[in-house]
């Protein structure tokens, strides 16, 4: 499955351009510039389009992806007009302030990499290795060929002022910087080669590399400087260094500072960076939202459409604009995100998180259970997982499990180094796609904006534990009462999943797994430790409490049903 994150959308040829290059390693380059005037290639290679007649905000377009980037005013839409056996790249300019298109060019089948200048747009054809430059009418002012020893280009841009090309091309450890007013240049060695173009203006160059660190060359120094150092960012950003952690989203001010600001859920995903803010799109009771946070005002703006969103870019006036398209067929708009449709609510620039909502229905738990002379009890500690690991019941019941086997192991250490974690949400063709809770924790258990997991993630984390998965039992279908007699009454507690105070299972969201299958989260999904029985109740070490509590067998069960009858127990 293709996944299309923010930032990394390449056509197939381009990456396997670069997959070529990454594998070629020619031992000498020189470098060269043909400065030609258009010629019939560079007519075959690309041709103006006609401008639509809609305005922006009506405007749709039948492609495969689009993806829209601005500067001065100027908004570009890409998009990839895909044939039977062949395709080309399109890219359309609209001025936002005199709100007109000003020019549809469309690039034929090759590698194509563009951006924006201050004076239009340039495109590469990085297998022929031709640089074209045109105004934002769309007219060709300048077609040149770089000469070098390089298959062809692995990486490349444009800086905005069109005065430097920089490019590398597989055939040494360095981006070469090429002088267009005079056709000098000269090399910055690298340590980790470039993937991505974040932006190439005032001297500087800020590029992600394949390890995905964010880093700056400074054209003065000729130096490289890794401009974001968290080693739990996912995702770069175009501007301040923004990123994903599991908790957080990470953002670099002008004074190297990080701030965090906690996401909504762990379901966002992020379409798009804007000038001091970044959007996440999610999908929430059938509805898709845009949330536009503002880290310089410290809010956020929500924004809904019935169609799902992929892309979104802020203009430099801090205007947001989206892409959206349909999962039932390869059509994709333009929307303008307006004011008037907005709704402000309040973010923190804080490394925290803050408590979780209360839901519709209050959590009712009665005083701890107080067992009788004819209750069968296993004592385990209760360990309670509030404040530090809000959605870490699956985490904390198993340590405390851990702990009466007699291993001495902090929920830090579980969670870091054994428990599989997951935020991997994209969207592929107007549908959400996301990691499977019977592979991964959905998030991070220090976050409130996670999800969980189920028994089989559990099972796995016990055995990276334990190097081995001798003792270490999973349980599908078994009731509550089999589990008693099976370990309760032998002297092992039993690690289960059901419901937050045993309400009822309420789906909050869907998304799709890599297997095509449609998975709705369990609302209030719990995970306890079942240590002991009596005729009436069942008794739970239940770390959302933070204490033992009983509830009435039939109850329970239902709710234990509810959950897919999982369990893990600890045998050795």
């Amino acid at each position: 499955m293709k996944k299309s994150h923010f930032g990394g959308r390449r056509l197939l040829a381009a990456v396997l351009s670069c997959v070529l290059l990454l594998l070629t390693a020619c031992q000498t380059a020189s470098t060269g510039v043909t400065h030609l005037p258009p010629t019939e290639d560079a007519v075959r290679a690309f041709e103006a389009a006609s401008l639509p007649e809609q305005a922006l905000e009506e405007l749709s377009f039948e492609a495969d992806l689009i993806e829209l980037s601005t500067l001065g005013g100027v908004l570009k839409i890409d998009s990839v007009q895909a044939g039977l056996y062949t395709y080309s790249f399109d890219s359309l300019l609209y001025d936002l302030q005199e709100q007109r298109f000003l020019s549809s060019l469309s690039f034929k089948e090759a590698a194509w990499q563009s951006g924006l200048t201050s004076n239009g747009l340039y495109a590469v054809d990085t297998d022929k290795k031709q640089l074209y430059l045109f105004d934002h009418s769309g007219n060709l002012r300048e077609q040149r060929a770089v000469e070098t020893s390089g298959v062809g280009f692995l990486f490349c841009a444009v800086s905005e002022d069109e005065r430097l090309f920089a490019y590398a091309d597989g055939s040494k450890q360095a981006i070469t910087f090429l002088d267009l007013t005079n056709g000098s240049s000269f090399d910055v060695a690298f340590e980790s080669a470039p993937r991505n173009v974040r932006w190439f203006r005032d001297g500087k160059l800020r590029i992600v590399t394949v390890d995905s660190r964010l880093e700056t060359i400074d054209l003065n120094e000729r130096t490289f400087t890794n401009y974001i150092d968290d080693e739990r960012v996912q995702e770069i950003s175009h501007e301040n260094g923004l990123g994903e952690t599991f908790n957080n989203f990470a953002f670099v001010t002008e004074g190297n500072t990080v701030v965090y600001t906690p996401i909504w859920r762990a379901d966002e995903v992020v379409v798009g960076i804007g000038h001091g803010g970044f959007a996440t799109s999610v999908l929430d009771n059938e509805t898709y939202i845009l949330r536009m946070y503002d880290l310089v005002q410290a809010e956020a703006f929500l924004w809904s459409s019935p169609e799902p969103i992929e892309t979104a870019v802020c203009t430099e006036e801090g205007r947001w604009i989206a892409g959206v398209g349909t999962a039932m067929s390869r059509k994709h708009a333009v929307r303008l995100c307006q004011d008037t449709e907005m709704t402000s609510i309040s973010i923190f620039e804080e490394d925290t998180v803050s408590e979780p909502e209360e839901p519709e229905e209050e959590y009712v738990y009665e005083d701890e259970a107080e067992p009788t002379s004819q209750t069968v009890l296993i004592e385990v500690p209760v360990i309670p997982q509030n404040p530090d690991y809000p959605t870490g019941c699956e985490s904390v019941s198993t340590v405390m499990a851990l702990r009466y086997a007699g291993e001495e192991v902090s929920i830090d250490t579980f969670v870091d180094e054994y428990l599989p974690k997951s935020r991997d949400f994209y969207i592929d063709g107007g549908l959400t796609y996301g990691p499977s809770p019977y592979e991964y924790f959905i998030g991070h258990p220090t976050s409130d904006s996670s999800f969980g997991c189920m028994a089989t993630v559990i099972e796995a984390a016990l055995c990276a534990y334990y190097g081995n998965a001798d003792g270490i039992i999973r349980n599908e279908g078994l009731s509550l009462e089999q589990l008693c007699s099976q370990y309760i009454d032998q002297g092992t507690p039993v690690i289960l999943w059901a419901t937050i105070a045993m309400l009822e299972v309420a789906p909050v969201t869907s998304w799709y797994l890599d297997d095509g299958s449609l998975f709705t989260w369990p609302g209030n999904e719990h995970c306890m430790l079942l240590v002991g029985y009596d005729s009436e109740q069942y008794y739970f070490n239940d770390p959302y409490a933070g204490m033992l509590v009983a509830y009435p067998k039939e109850l329970a069960e239902a709710r234990y049903e509810a959950l897919g009858s999982q369990s893990v127990v600890i045998l050795r």
